[in-house]
């Protein structure tokens, strides 16, 4: 036949690698300074559950700062404690809203 045996107790299926230890995955936020931006490495928090436990996590850490209004088309304000990629979407809305 054309089939191929495997030798007892070996499997053609490769093994799911294994996820790193909760304390070896980091993530991080960006200060911005007036020496420039930096990158501050953070551990990551385990998934939320569900949407609340992602909210009640976000009231938390939420900080927004306007620190200017030099008319009513512009306003210059400062987001702290969000992730990376919620504040790069948030840019990327904005940016596409301008005509």
């Amino acid at each position: 036949s054309n089939l191929i045996s495997m030798p007892k107790g070996k499997s053609k299926k490769k093994a799911a690698p294994e996820a790193p230890p909760l304390g070896s995955r980091t993530g991080g936020v960006y200060d911005v300074k007036e020496s420039g931006i930096e990158f501050r490495h953070m551990p990551q928090l385990p998934t939320p559950k569900d949407g609340e436990e992602y909210l009640a996590r976000m009231r938390s850490n939420f900080e927004l700062n306007i620190l200017e209004q030099p008319n009513e088309n512009d306003l210059v304000f400062e987001i702290m404690g969000v992730d990376v990629s919620f504040a790069n979407a948030l840019r990327r809305i904005m940016i596409a809203e301008v005509p």
